[in-house]
C-alpha cells in the first residue's frame, strides 16, 4: 500500500459556490453536475468488477489447492476457474489508472506481464527451494501472475493432463494462485469505499486528485482509449505481424490456454461496460447517456464501433493461434475495427468530455 499512498496525500479540498450573481443581480446558471454518471460508472461498474475479480481469484485458488497428480477433473476445474477469473481481469483493463498502475500498487505489471520467463519457471521447477506465496511475490513480474499460472495449468502446447503434473508444479500453481488472490484482494480494497477508497477521487472528483468532474471523466475516457489502442495495435497486431510482417506465435498473449480471442473481446467489453454504465444485467447511467444529451450521433457511432469491435474479434474463426496463420483477413478486419474504436474514443469522445 505504500506506493498507493502517494495517490491520496495530494488530494485537494475545493470549496465551490453553487451560484454567483452579476452586477445587475441576474443569476448565473450553476455548473453542470455529472455526479450521477461518475457514481454509477465507478461504483456499480468498476468497483463491482474488481469485487468479482477478487471472488473469482479466490475461487481459482480453491480449485488449484484441490489439484493432485492424475485427477483430470480437478485440473479441468482449475482451468475453468482461471478462464472465469481472466474475464474480470480483462474487463478491468479499461481502468488501469490509479491503484492497478505502476503509480499505485503495480498490480497490472505484477500479475499480467507477457511473455513469461519460461526459462526461470522451469529452473524453479527443477530446483529444490520451497515454492511459497512469499517466494512467488519476490520474483520478477514475468515469472508470476496469470500467465505463469496459465503455463503451469495447460503446458506449452495447451494439452497438459493431470498425469503430467509434478509435485513441484502443483506447489508453483498453488503459490501463484495464492499470490493472484492476494493481489486482486488488495486491488479491490484500494478502490472500494469500504477500503482505501480510490473511488472517491472520481465520485467526489472536486475534492480528489482530479480536482474536477470533467478531469475525472477525461481520465475514464483515457482508460478506455488506452486499452482499445493496446488491443488494436498490440495484442492483435503483434502476433499478426511481429515476425517481419509474418505471424509471431511468441507474441500471442494467453496462447497456452487458447484464450486469446476471449481476452481481447473481454477488453472491449470492459470499455462497453464503462461507456454504457450497464454491467452484467444491472443498468445505470454511463457516459453514453451523457454524450447522447449533447450529441446523439456521436453516441450512436461509439456504441456501434464498440459492438463492431467485439463481434470482429469473436467472429475470427477457430483459435487465434490458427487464425494468424490461416485466417489472416479475419484478424486484419478485427484490427481495423478496434483501431476505428480507438480513433473515435481519442479524437471525438475525449474532446467532447473536455468541452462539457
Amino acid at each position: 500500500m505504500n506506493n498507493f499512498k502517494t495517490l491520496m496525500i495530494f488530494a485537494i479540498s475545493v470549496s465551490i459556490f453553487a451560484f454567483s450573481c452579476s452586477d445587475d443581480d441576474d443569476p448565473v446558471s450553476p455548473k453542470a453536475d455529472y455526479g450521477s454518471f461518475l457514481n454509477n460508472v465507478v461504483l456499480n461498474v468498476v468497483v463491482e468488477n474488481y469485487d468479482n475479480l477478487k471472488d473469482a481469484s479466490a475461487e481459482t485458488l480453491s480449485k488449484c489447492n484441490a489439484l493432485t497428480i492424475g485427477d483430470d477433473n480437478a485440473l479441468s476445474q482449475a482451468q475453468d476457474a482461471w478462464r472465469a477469473m481472466r474475464v474480470y481481469w480483462e474487463n478491468s483493463e479499461s481502468t488501469l489508472y490509479g491503484p492497478a498502475g505502476d503509480e499505485g500498487l503495480g498490480v497490472d505489471g505484477n500479475t499480467d506481464s507477457w511473455p513469461i520467463d519460461l526459462s526461470f519457471v522451469n529452473t524453479v521447477l527443477n530446483g529444490t527451494e520451497e515454492i511459497t506465496v512469499q517466494f512467488i511475490a519476490q520474483q520478477d513480474a514475468n515469472a508470476k501472475g496469470y500467465h505463469a499460472l496459465e503455463y503451469l495449468l495447460w503446458g506449452i502446447d495447451g494439452n497438459k493432463t493431470a498425469a503430467d503434473l509434478t509435485n513441484r508444479e502443483i506447489d508453483y500453481i498453488k503459490a501463484t494462485a495464492g499470490y493472484l488472490s492476494n493481489q486482486t484482494a488488495d486491488l479491490h480494497n484500494a478502490w472500494s469505499p469500504s477500503g482505501t477508497n480510490f473511488a472517491a477521487n472520481l465520485t467526489d472528483a472536486d475534492n480528489g486528485i482530479y480536482q474536477s468532474q470533467i478531469a475525472a471523466l477525461v481520465q475514464i475516457v483515457d482508460g478506455m482509449s488506452i486499452i482499445a489502442d493496446e488491443v488494436g495495435t498490440g495484442k492483435l497486431n503483434d502476433p499478426m505481424y511481429g515476425n517481419n510482417g509474418n505471424y509471431s506465435l511468441e507474441d500471442e498473449e494467453s496462447r497456452f490456454s487458447h484464450n486469446s480471442k476471449a481476452d481481447f473481446a473481454d477488453n472491449i467489453r470492459g470499455i462497453k461496460y464503462v461507456y454504457t454504465g450497464d454491467y452484467l444485467g444491472n443498468s445505470g447511467a454511463g457516459l453514453s447517456e451523457l454524450v447522447a444529451q449533447g450529441n446523439a450521433t456521436l453516441d450512436a457511432e461509439i456504441n456501434a464501433k464498440i459492438d463492431a469491435a467485439i463481434s470482429s474479434i469473436t467472429n475470427i474463426p477457430g483459435n487465434f493461434t490458427d487464425a494468424i496463420q490461416n485466417n489472416r483477413p479475419a484478424v486484419e478486419n478485427a484490427i481495423e475495427k478496434v483501431v476505428d474504436l480507438f480513433n473515435v474514443l481519442d479524437s471525438q469522445l475525449k474532446p467532447y468530455m473536455q468541452n462539457l
